[in-house]
């Protein structure tokens, strides 16, 4: 595919996967290795020169594959100039839910850890945690920030949508008040939540959103159109 500018992009003719782009100024981005499902990237390697100097940032992915599903688990970001050697630059590791747990569905995001490398070792930078609600209320508006993710036999079975998002300060900060994040009740979590949402059980819609430690909150509706379909119609 190419665009008015001259940007070029190529895609895999089977799975649709991208490839590779070169820009006007030969700058490139492509993939330069595959995981073992053929599909995923393994390596990703962006080009580009300046001053003279040509430098190579490359992406290496890693997948938890035990389940089947190719679960990503780390993305290392490494850096070389004018052929030099690959040196680390940052990272980011993945963790995901399995069966069972009462705070998300097998294999929902629960925790990104992201670390840049400094004198020669890594160095966290923050931790990043998500919880979802297992079953949603009959009537979500009803609930309140505090509520658990189950209702009971009035509840209608929804998995793998956020409830929480706990961001780096935040996390912090509940650590340094003492209490763990991944195992504090929804009680606790909302107190410290840089985000919290509740859906529409029919629709999956979300119908509220809380956000900085309960300090505001959003409700939202859908409507649907009486419009003809067509491009110059909104529909929702």
């Amino acid at each position: 595919m190419t665009d008015l500018h001259g940007t070029v992009t190529q895609f895999d003719d089977f799975s649709g996967a991208f490839l590779k782009q070169f820009d006007p100024a030969g700058n490139s981005i492509q993939v330069t290795a595959l995981a073992g499902n053929g599909i995923n990237p393994a390596t990703v390697q962006r080009t580009y020169t300046s001053g003279g100097n040509v430098t190579v940032e490359q992406y290496s992915y890693t997948y938890d594959t035990s389940s089947g599903d190719y679960l990503l688990t780390n993305v290392l970001l490494q850096r070389q100039i004018n052929a030099g050697a690959f040196t680390n630059v940052a990272q980011a590791s993945y963790t995901y839910y399995t069966a069972g747990d009462s705070n998300g569905g097998e294999e929902d995001l629960k925790t990104v850890v992201t670390q840049v490398f400094t004198n020669g070792a890594w160095a966290t930078t923050g931790t990043t945690y998500y919880r979802y609600w297992l079953q949603l209320p009959s009537s979500s508006s009803s609930s309140s920030s505090s509520s658990s993710g189950s209702s009971g036999a009035a509840g209608t079975l929804s998995v793998h949508l956020l409830k929480y998002v706990l961001q780096p300060t935040m996390y912090n900060q509940m650590v340094a008040d003492g209490f763990n994040p991944l195992t504090a009740s929804d009680a606790q979590l909302s107190l410290y939540a840089d985000y919290y949402f509740e859906y529409d059980p029919a629709t999956r819609r979300a119908t509220k959103e809380i956000v900085e430690a309960g300090s505001q909150t959003y409700q939202f509706s859908a409507a649907q159109s009486s419009n003809a379909q067509g491009y110059n119609s909104w529909a929702t």
